[in-house]
Parts: structure tokens; sequence; C-alpha cells
């Protein structure tokens, strides 16, 4: 297998990434998302083909299909807190791994969103020393802003926070961001949105289109 993780230049002591892939994928019939494919890549090796440009420190957070993902020969992180709490205990995760490899920032993305800007990480950068969190938003022709939390850049300083709301029952991710200075980081919606997130069959089957060009 392609050594998709290995960046192919020397990228220093970047801000690490995570990425997302600690769900149940209950609306793929029990398949894991991550491990499906679009066009000749399953779709974590998407994102992983546009990780490894941004940084030299990747792991995957996971509750599941351990064997499979050992292959990409990465950190393996399941959630800290059992019981499938969704992504914000995949952060939790990802914060305390970052701060065991002496980080005091954390990336995260979905495995998901094969589409998402290539810039994201560089942009996300050059705003973390100013923001506890900085969010990806797509705005629309009109003006529409929608936010998608799961690809953020995370101060690690909120992990003890963030493991006290897990703990008391907290599961939205937006709910728990708005209480910290947060960067709302915009990105234009071009030919489309480029965080679309393939969660059933009909959607993996139009992400085939889009990946070609062949769309309305």
């Amino acid at each position: 297998m392609e050594d998709l993780a290995k960046p192919t230049k020397d990228l220093g002591n970047r801000v690490p990434a995570v990425i997302l892939a600690g769900g149940k994928s209950s609306r793929m019939h029990g398949k894991n998302k991550a491990l499906m494919k679009l066009g000749n890549k399953r779709l974590i090796e998407h994102v992983l083909s546009k990780l490894n440009t941004a940084t030299n420190n990747i792991a995957l957070n996971i509750n599941s299909d351990y064997r499979s993902f050992e292959a990409y020969n990465l950190p393996l992180l399941t959630d800290t807190i059992g019981g499938y709490l969704g992504p914000l205990a995949g952060v939790l995760s990802a914060m305390k791994w970052a701060e065991e490899i002496g980080h005091s920032k954390v990336l995260t993305v979905a495995a998901d969103t094969p589409f998402f800007p290539e810039n994201l990480f560089s942009n996300f950068e050059d705003y973390i020393e100013k923001y506890d969190i900085v969010m990806a938003c797509t705005e629309d022709g009109e003006g529409n802003v929608e936010r998608h939390p799961t690809f953020c850049m995370w101060s690690i300083e909120l992990r003890e926070n963030l493991e006290l709301s897990l703990r008391d029952g907290l599961r939205k991710i937006v709910s728990w961001t708005d209480k910290f200075n947060v960067k709302n980081m915009k990105f234009k919606i071009e030919r489309f949105d480029p965080f679309f997130n393939i969660n059933t069959e009909e959607d993996l089957q139009f992400a085939e289109k889009l990946l070609i060009g062949d769309f309305i």
C-alpha cells in the first residue's frame, strides 16, 4: 500500500492533524465509511493525500475496524470516553494525543469529506495563535453561512473543559464551541460545497460524479 501519510517534503514541527473516523456509519448499514472506495482510493486515502502535504504528524480517531486501519501505519486513537458520544469525543482524543507529542494545537478533519479545500491547513494556521478555535465555514452566493465544526484547529488548553462538558452530557459541537473565542474561516462555494460529506450510498454516488466533474 502507498504510504499516504508520509509528506513529500520536510514540513518541520507543524500542527498535528487527526482524522475523525470514530462514528458508527449507521446510514451505511454497518459499512465503515472511511474504508469505502471513491474512485480508485478509499475515502480516508483522499483525506490523507491532502493532509500529508501540510503536516508530518497525522493520527486516526477510530473505534472499530482496527486491523484495516493498521495498514496505514499511523497512530490509532480511540475515544477516551466510550459509548460513541460523537465527534466531540474524537476531538478530545485528538487534543490529548497532540499534548502527548508536545503540541499546543491540533487540527481535526472528517474522514467522510474528501473534497475539503487544499489550503485549509495554511489558512487555519494563520489565525490559531489569536483564537481558541478556528472553524471552517462556507458562504453561498446569497451570503448564507454554514459552519463545519469537525473541521477545526483547536487549542488544547480547552481539553479539560471539553472533557467535563462531555461527561455532563454535551454532544453538539457548536453548543460547546460558542463559549470560546472562535474564528469562522469562510470558504466560498463555487461549483459545490467543498465540505460535502458522504453519509449514504446516494451521497457516495454523487461524490463519484463530483470526482470526475460529471454533475449538474
